[in-house]
């Protein structure tokens, strides 16, 4: 009886792990999944469909189609809740040790309609023949930067928040809907740009998001007066320069990014900012202060780097290693540096044909 290819166990299912497992299953090889929480799709699973009267190529659509096909591909094992407690290598294979995470019931939707794949009653030992990780990112916590008012003021939501408010249709239900003349800004690079935090970096995709949700207020809410605060935008990109300029007169563009929000009357917030153009310092009051939050290393890296023999970059994200010295253990997405969707699938696709290419060689 010939015996089929040992699988491959993936750690992590968001868009890179998705993508990771949807390739080496159409490659053949089998994969064992494994995610920590209740659902897969990672952050860009609950991230809103920017689409106005046109596609402004956010990706979220790509990736629930991805979602999709893992779910029914039979030769991918799903197991949710579940975390890597060991790891070792032993003659050319990985022996790995997966427990459960115990998680306290809630009334979230995604709780009552239960996990997505098998769950684990106990520790389960496989031997598997690759370990990919795929642990991706978490967004910066606005809330330890005291000055900008995030948690204390109504009027200020992180970019986070604010796609949770377009996913569901509610943008008429925020306070600033109710202004006369509704005035929102976006506070760029919160959270990265910032050399004292150690953090002296860009997340790749916050002026992308902020201007792809300008655009979708704007096709809503005409009306809305929409101002950006930023260092410098990142713009690059096949089409998103033009899609840039399309929102020139329509969106107004501040150079600077002001440092501090006050409570001003009506629950509005207050930004003081120095004027580039006119340089003077100028107080202008906003209905809603949007943060453009980054992306920082999940807090499960430092753990991860140690049960792996792995070194931290100086940003604190994992190594990015592609099965060198037949260590068959691969890193990729934003669990290495952030990046954006279509950038961790492009990264996930190199690593599973770094090791189609090992296997076939060795």
């Amino acid at each position: 009886m010939v015996k089929g290819p040992k699988p491959v166990l993936i750690l992590g299912g968001g868009v890179a792990g998705l993508t990771a497992a949807q390739e080496l299953s159409r490659n053949g090889i089998p994969v064992i999944l494994v995610e920590r929480e209740r659902t897969l799709g990672g952050h860009a699973a609950r991230w809103a469909c920017m689409a106005t009267d046109r596609c402004l190529k956010c990706s979220s659509c790509l990736v629930m189609d991805v979602k999709r096909d893992v779910l029914q591909d039979p030769r991918i094992r799903i197991v949710t809740l579940a975390t890597l407690e060991s790891a070792s290598r032993q003659n050319g294979t990985i022996q790995v040790l997966v427990s459960p995470i115990a998680v306290a019931g809630g009334d979230d939707k995604t709780e009552r309609n239960g996990p997505e794949g098998e769950t684990l009653a106990e520790k389960a030992a496989w031997e598997v023949d690759a370990l990919f990780l795929a642990t991706g990112f978490e967004p910066f916590p606005a809330q330890t930067k005291p000055m900008l008012r995030y948690g204390e003021l109504k009027s200020v939501l992180s970019t986070v928040d604010l796609d949770q408010v377009l996913r569901e249709d509610r943008l008429g239900s925020l306070p600033v809907a109710a202004d006369r003349e509704p005035r929102v800004a976006f506070l760029q690079c919160i959270g990265s740009r910032d050399r004292e935090a150690g953090r002296d970096y860009c997340s790749q995709v916050c002026c992308k998001t902020s201007l792809r949700m300008a655009a979708r207020i704007l096709h809503e809410k005409p009306e809305w007066q929409l101002t950006v605060f930023y260092i410098d935008l990142q713009v690059m990109g096949k089409g998103f320069r033009q899609f840039y300029r399309s929102l020139e007169g329509r969106v107004r563009f501040v150079q600077g990014v002001p440092s501090e929000v006050l409570e001003a009357e009506n629950g509005q917030a207050a930004l003081v900012y120095e004027d580039p153009l006119q340089g003077m310092v100028r107080t202008e009051t906003f209905g809603l202060v949007v943060l453009a939050v980054g992306m920082v290393p999940g807090g499960d890296a430092p753990g991860l780097a140690g049960l792996l023999d792995l070194e931290l970059e100086k940003r604190g994200f994992l190594q990015r290693v592609q099965g060198e010295q037949d260590s068959r253990l691969y890193s990729f997405g934003a669990c290495c540096a952030p990046t954006d969707i279509q950038g961790a699938r492009r990264q996930a696709m190199a690593a599973v044909g770094r090791y189609l290419s090992l296997r076939r060689s060795a």
